[in-house]
């Protein structure tokens, strides 16, 4: 199959199949899951049930068993998880606090939304302590749907992330709370948020990632891992292949007047962020 069209737009169909069997797949997948459609129906942040139901086919190579199955796991998921309620929740300041998330006022060279998230080591723990795995893992959810909601209202397929990694110390990798939460996202993000990401860039990247990505890349899918680049502190020199220097802040090297629009965890307050990474709001994306 040659990259391009609904099917492989970002090379992730499996190269034996064509563009005829893959609608094949789509259309059947379509009335084994006709009970559930449209997913706007339990899924607010869909772009459209063909958008949907072809990233849980990519998921599973196209295996539309398999690809059923995946569908209804994430609906009941989501249904006994509330995240349809989750931007009515107040979360506790310390969670955007000690781990910041917030959206760009940019978009990526291929126009999709730009995400950051920057986590440090200490403050993982310390919420970890404080709080536990479940409730940290609800402001990541919280964080996830926020992205597909700017996805959404970008008129965009996937996101793209980065992770500035500057603040992750060695005492994470040595926390079992913390390898829990980082194998329970990672695990739950594969199962039931599927092709979301266009790509991950994890910049400032101290040693302790290399040994942190020994641990996690077994976990991820071979798809996931392609999407993904770790650079140190010369990550300007890079990301500009996928970011123009235009879109990105002067806080990571960029050349763009507008600040990060950091995630506050409060009904209402964060919904102004969503607009900052829309093809509307970035335009420029040469240089």
């Amino acid at each position: 199959m040659s990259l391009g069209g609904k099917f492989n737009k970002y090379g992730t169909a499996p190269p034996n199949l064509t563009d005829q069997h893959c609608q094949q797949c789509l259309d059947e997948l379509q009335q084994r899951v006709k009970d559930l459609l449209p997913v706007s129906s339990h899924d607010s942040n869909a772009i459209s049930d063909e958008d949907a139901l072809i990233k849980f086919l990519v998921a599973r190579r196209y295996d539309v068993v398999k690809a059923e199955e995946m569908v209804r796991h994430s609906v009941q998921w989501r249904k006994e998880f509330g995240c349809e309620k989750i931007f009515t929740e107040t979360f506790d300041p310390a969670f955007p606090t000690k781990w910041p998330a917030g959206f760009l006022p940019a978009v990526d060279r291929e126009q999709h939304p730009v995400y950051m998230e920057r986590p440090d080591g200490g403050h993982i723990k310390e919420l970890l302590s404080e709080f536990g795995v479940d409730a940290l893992f609800r402001w990541h959810i919280y964080c996830v749907e926020r992205q597909r909601q700017a996805m959404r209202l970008g008129a965009s397929d996937r996101i793209s992330v980065i992770v500035d990694a500057g603040q992750l110390t060695m005492g994470l990798l040595t926390n079992t709370q913390a390898i829990s939460f980082m194998n329970k996202i990672s695990t739950l993000d594969q199962a039931v948020y599927p092709e979301g990401m266009r790509y991950m860039f994890v910049i400032n990247a101290p040693r302790v990632v290399s040994f942190g990505w020994k641990i996690v890349s077994p976990w991820l899918d071979p798809v996931v891992r392609e999407k993904i680049h770790i650079w140190g502190t010369d990550f300007l020199t890079h990301i500009r292949e996928f970011i123009a220097p235009e879109q990105l802040p002067a806080e990571l090297g960029g050349s763009s007047p507008k600040p990060i629009a950091w995630l506050k965890g409060v009904p209402g307050q964060d919904d102004a962020a969503m607009g900052s990474g829309t093809a509307d709001s970035a335009a420029t994306t040469s240089s």
